[in-house]
């Protein structure tokens, strides 16, 4: 490729990003606040193709914010060729609101991954997750007399720079945005528009590095109103 087409895919990237945070922060009534997240990833080598592992974190927890979410989700992921790999899985999410009643979630989610195209200072990644929730409502509560079933559709698509020195560390970044799709906003309490995600990270060593991610997260809310989350997240383990 030569210098002036990377060139032009740069700034049309660019432009997208900044296009999609401007469009999704458009809306009329906009509530926001400010998310702690903390993920542990890790993953085990079974053979060749083959791992197994996944990960769990604490959401909340460090934002002084009325809501805090405990969360663990094993997985199993295939390699079926260099840029493609296939994981599926199921998590579990225990979300104690101050506000509302307590949820917990049971997640079954199938996954694919394609890191496609690859440049030499950087790769494009797409992320494909269908996802099927089941709310299981503690309590009585505006959005649920009883448990809830809602189907998920995820497409991210993902920046990363190659790894390379900053005084002697290795040193990556990357920029994601993701797009949210559910059967019908009244059948999920919480519907996810857009998320938006830049992160920074530090490999210690070929098997192990840490991230810290700025996230910012659109929630459209059952009474109309638009919920504007940034997150801040650190998140470790083994790629």
């Amino acid at each position: 490729m030569t210098k002036f087409k990377l060139k032009a895919y740069r700034y049309i990237l660019i432009a997208l990003f900044i296009w999609l945070n401007i469009h999704n922060s458009s809306s009329q009534e906009v509530l926001r606040d400010f998310q702690s997240w903390t993920d542990i990833n890790l993953f085990y080598q079974l053979s060749e193709r083959s791992y197994i592992g996944g990960d769990l974190g604490i959401r909340g927890l460090f934002s002084n914010y009325d809501f805090t979410q405990i969360y663990i989700r094993p997985t199993y992921r295939y390699q079926a060729w260099d840029i493609v790999n296939f994981s599926g899985g199921f998590a579990l999410f225990y979300s104690m609101n101050q506000q509302v009643t307590d949820v917990l979630e049971y997640r079954f989610f199938q996954e694919a991954n394609i890191t496609w195209p690859s440049f030499k200072p950087l790769s494009i990644h797409h992320r494909i997750r269908f996802e099927q929730r089941i709310f299981q409502f503690l309590e009585e509560s505006n959005f649920s007399e009883g448990d809830e079933f809602v189907s998920r559709f995820r497409y991210q698509f993902a920046i990363e720079t190659k790894t390379f020195n900053i005084l002697s560390q290795v040193i990556h970044f990357e920029a994601a945005t993701e797009f949210f799709q559910v059967r019908s906003i009244e059948e999920d309490p919480f519907f996810n528009n857009n998320r938006m995600v830049f992160v920074i990270g530090h490999s210690i060593n070929p098997r192990f590095r840490y991230e810290i991610h700025y996230i910012l997260q659109s929630i459209k809310l059952r009474e109309g109103e638009d919920f504007r989350a940034a997150i801040g997240s650190a998140a470790c383990g083994r790629p």
